[in-house]
């Protein structure tokens, strides 16, 4: 989803420190300019020849698709992405079971969107990052996604949705409202308020619309530029399920949700998620013979951002970097942080990094699980059936 959507405005930043200093003291506790595809080739030394050709993979998607926020992240384009999002992952496995190569073609990009980053192109504004701190347009603009399909596709996998609908937009409104609420937090009317019965109702309503629309007609286009393509649409992850854990997702916490009341908007944020699912689940319903919905949200439940220890597979507001085995921390603390989490006052429960509620390499993996799965019953895994 859009990286710097749920970043904190300089308003909500001074109104947590009104909020949280004057109130009870706080808890303790992936080359600059380059257009062409990025390729995850079958490592197998030229000696071992495969009987079948290679698995002809193309992969289309936002920051939940390109591991934004996982180390180690592609500096040279702006899209942030990882060298262990689930793509790459899930490639790195399938070429270990040796039934056939893969050659993936990854053009995954934070912060796109259905219209700017598949569609279309995706405008330098909104090439974000990580790396962060480059400036407006530190990149070049990126050109559509979908271009990257040649017609010999045997899968295209698709993972957008979450910036079309403004997802991230919404969760800021609900850390704004939750901070205007004072320490400790009212429960009176919140964000759910807002988007239900409240002025955001229309513009919500008005989103979702767009969105059901867009990604009507970029299935279309799919199809038609890979006819011979399965095609597979990824769900999103769980953000946050019941129980709710307060003892972790405390109000005014930014590892975790900050100033997002559960009590108040937790249902509201669930239902949200699951609404964006189950629009993406219905275009693969409508093209049963060449499309499949692949749910990462079930497989998740209880391993969101209120989560402890390994069991947390998404990221919170502020949280810290979970490395990859074999990967190092950036040196250059820049890359993974922002002047809005700077901006929050001494004391508030912070991460080291602006990572604003993202799978973190934990939930990369479970979306490689759940789409090895799709895969394997479809018949491109060795053993599939």
């Amino acid at each position: 989803m859009r990286l710097p959507s749920l970043a904190l405005s300089v308003t909500l930043a001074a109104g947590i420190a009104a909020s949280l200093l004057t109130g009870p003291a706080a808890h303790s506790v992936p080359a600059a300019g380059r257009s062409v595809d990025t390729e995850v080739a079958a490592s197998a030394p030229a000696a071992r020849q495969r009987a079948a050709a290679p698995l002809k993979w193309t992969a289309l998607g936002d920051s939940y698709s390109a591991g934004a926020l996982i180390p180690r992240w592609d500096p040279s384009d702006g899209c942030g992405r990882s060298n262990h999002n689930w793509e790459r992952q899930l490639a790195r496995r399938l070429d270990a079971e040796g039934s056939r190569g893969v050659r993936l073609t990854d053009v995954s990009c934070g912060a796109a969107a259905i219209d700017q980053g598949v569609l279309d192109k995706q405008p330098c504004e909104l090439l974000l990052g990580p790396p962060f701190n480059r400036g407006k347009c530190g990149w070049p603009a990126k050109p559509a996604q979908i271009d990257a399909l040649k017609g010999d596709e045997d899968v295209v996998t698709v993972g957008i949705g979450g910036n079309t609908l403004g997802f991230a937009e919404v969760l800021a409104t609900c850390l704004e409202m939750g901070v205007k609420q004072g320490t400790p937090p009212s429960l009176g009317p919140g964000c759910s308020d807002h988007y239900e019965r409240g002025a955001g109702k229309e513009w919500l309503e008005a989103k979702f619309a767009t969105l059901t629309r867009e990604y009507t007609t970029m299935m279309g286009r799919i199809h038609k530029d890979a006819p011979h393509a399965k095609v597979f649409l990824l769900g999103y992850p769980t953000v946050v399920s019941k129980p709710f854990n307060q003892l972790t997702c405390y109000w005014g916490n930014f590892k975790r949700l900050g100033t997002l009341r559960l009590g108040v908007d937790g249902d509201f944020v669930i239902g949200l998620e699951q609404r964006l699912n189950e629009v993406i689940e219905r275009q693969a319903q409508k093209n049963p013979q060449w499309a499949t919905y692949v749910d990462t949200y079930r497989s998740s439940q209880g391993h969101g951002v209120c989560a402890r220890g390994e069991e947390q597979w998404m990221y919170g507001v502020f949280d810290d970097l979970v490395i990859p085995p074999g990967e190092t921390k950036p040196a250059d603390p820049a890359e993974y942080q922002c002047p809005q989490r700077d901006e929050l006052p001494a004391g508030v429960p912070k991460g080291e990094a602006c990572t604003l509620v993202h799978p973190n390499v934990r939930g990369a993996a479970n979306q490689a699980d759940q789409m090895h799965a799709a895969f394997r019953h479809a018949g491109l895994t060795r053993g599939s059936v």
